[in-house]
């Protein structure tokens, strides 16, 4: 009754070489198992030898589960950190850029307030060209107005000049008197006419 419960045991034999197709090959050869007996009972040995296998089985099992739940924790523990700090990051990205853009806009204003600011330069420096230019033909202007009465002037001067010296000249020729009329006003004229009179009264 023992010998058809108790299972029998594996036979290993060696290993037999034998030669074949000019190479040596070797085989083991298991026994047999025998089948178990028609009707056999189960004893508790063999019940107690299953239950306490499996106990085995079930405390390898929970060992090494325990084993990777131990190995696993420590990554757990850093896959939760890796994604709080990527939540943090992604939080820090998302203020960066809405920084960025707002950077970007005021930059672009920026941009535009200085072409603003270049192009109202570009024409008040025009401006300025055109009212140096129109400065510098008024100040001819006032130059021409200023030279003009001094020119009047001294030509009325020369004018008034030359008027003078053809009076004085008129004058001069006015006051010179005729040949003919200057010997009887002359004093010796009037010497010889009182010679001519004692002259004449002595003879009487």
């Amino acid at each position: 009754m023992k010998d058809c419960l108790s299972s029998p045991p594996l036979t290993v034999y060696p290993p037999a070489c034998r030669m074949g197709d000019g190479a040596g090959s070797c085989a083991i050869v298991a026994s047999p198992v025998s089948q178990p007996c028609e009707g056999a009972v189960i004893g508790d040995d063999y019940v107690r030898m299953l239950l306490h296998t499996i106990r085995e089985h079930d405390a390898e099992k929970l060992a090494l589960a325990q084993r990777i739940e131990d190995c696993v924790k420590p990554e757990r523990a850093e896959t939760q950190r890796l994604r709080r700090e990527l939540a943090k990051k992604d939080q820090e990205i998302g203020k960066l850029q809405q920084d960025l853009s707002e950077s970007c806009l005021m930059l672009q204003e920026e941009r535009e307030r200085a072409n603003r600011l270049l192009h109202e330069n570009t024409v008040l420096h025009a401006q300025a060209g055109d009212d140096r230019a129109r400065i510098a033909s008024l100040l001819r202007l006032r130059q021409q107005a200023k030279a003009a009465p001094a020119a009047a002037s001294s030509e009325e001067d020369a004018n008034a000049d030359g008027r003078q010296q053809r009076q004085g000249r008129d004058r001069k020729q006015s006051s010179t008197p005729v040949a003919g009329q200057s010997g009887f006003g002359s004093p010796f004229h009037r010497k010889s006419s009182k010679s001519s009179n004692s002259f004449g009264g002595g003879g009487r």
